[in-house]
């Protein structure tokens, strides 16, 4: 009886790290992916300003606004 609670006791625990394991890489990853999607809206926002006839597609604008960003630029409608 003592070996199968042990063993038990270890299939939980090992179920348990793995679970917290992909966790906390899904959790790093959507943290870089939010980090690069919002360092690509700063370079776009400083492009914009420097650049006349800059502008942006509709998946850069939706990038940027669910991040916040506003940038000063007309935003191009796709022909789809």
């Amino acid at each position: 009886m003592k070996h199968a609670v042990t063993q038990t006791t270890k299939a939980v625990a090992a179920v348990a790290v793995a679970a917290l394991a992909t966790y906390a890489a899904y959790s790093f990853l959507l943290f870089g992916i939010r980090k690069e999607e919002s360092c690509e809206c700063q370079t776009w926002k400083a492009e914009a300003a420097v650049r006349p006839g800059y502008f942006l597609t509709e998946w850069q604008a939706a990038q940027c606004a669910a991040h916040g960003i506003e940038i000063e630029a007309p935003v191009i409608k796709s022909r789809n």
